[in-house]
């Protein structure tokens, strides 16, 4: 093995793209599914995901069985979370 030191220059964008891509394998090699993308539905997905329709799961979110997301500005609801509900109802 060599002692040697090595100076190696690289753009900003390539330097934020090695550490992207170093800590997105070391978080897979913990949690595999971290980086898993959720499935965000609509009034209408969620009716149609509960089986019901849009105006009971308007009903559930003025009761506060349900709580939309509105990161967008929209009520929206993740699948996981809706399949959550539906398990433990």
């Amino acid at each position: 093995m060599s002692n040697q030191v090595q100076i190696v220059t690289l753009e900003l964008g390539q330097l934020q793209q090695m550490i992207h891509q170093g800590v997105e394998a070391a978080v897979k090699l913990v949690k595999p599914n971290f980086f898993v993308e959720e499935e965000v539905l609509d009034y209408a997905g969620a009716a149609k995901f509960l089986k019901c329709s849009q105006s009971k799961v308007k009903g559930m979110v003025r009761d506060g069985q349900l709580v939309p997301h509105r990161a967008t500005g929209k009520p929206s609801f993740l699948k996981s979370e809706l399949y959550q509900y539906l398990k433990n109802s």
